[in-house]
């Protein structure tokens, strides 16, 4: 029986994206969650927090009963590395060492870098005009902060990690 595989991505992110190919080049069946992080915004949801309570997407819920393996991974490159892991013979990752680590290097440049890049795609977008930065900012500065405090009001377990993504949506609205 194959491992059951559950995907919560979101179309347009990248880190989503990169989950899902991984789980088809692995050649592996799986179930996808849209998580909708726009207007509902579920990944601030009580249900996806108790996915992901990094609020963020992807994650994905891996059950083997063979293997007895049951894990819930939060970020795309640890989905990758656990998929290879789990399906040596996926051909997701090489079985020479020396190119693995070319390649363990190439990824967490790419990881490294990303953050600036989001980073940088939001702060370009804002300088497009008064819309954009309003737009901006009212999504994911004004509506993350109502989301943040009415999950902290459902859940107060979950308040160390509503306190660190009311940090970074802080420094967001900064950089504004």
């Amino acid at each position: 029986m194959p491992a059951e595989i559950t995907s919560y991505t979101v179309d347009v992110s990248i880190c989503s994206q990169i989950c899902r190919l991984a789980i088809v080049e692995a050649g592996l069946p799986y179930k996808n969650v849209n998580v909708d992080i726009e207007d509902k915004m579920e990944n601030y949801s009580e249900w996806y927090s108790k996915i992901n309570p990094n609020f963020t997407v992807p994650a994905m819920k891996y059950v083997d009963k063979e293997k007895n393996v049951d894990e819930t991974i939060t970020d795309s490159k640890d989905i990758m590395y656990f998929l290879a892991k789990e399906n040596p013979d996926s051909g997701l990752l090489p079985q020479d060492e020396e190119v693995q680590a070319t390649i363990k290097e190439y990824m967490d440049l790419f990881y490294t870098k990303f953050s600036f890049i989001g980073g940088f795609t939001f702060i370009n977008l804002m300088s497009w005009g008064i819309t954009y930065k309003l737009f901006i900012l009212k999504s994911k500065v004004i509506v993350t902060n109502r989301k943040l405090n009415e999950l902290e009001k459902l859940n107060p377990h979950l308040k160390e990690l509503v306190a660190k993504k009311r940090i970074a949506s802080a420094a967001m609205k900064k950089m504004a």
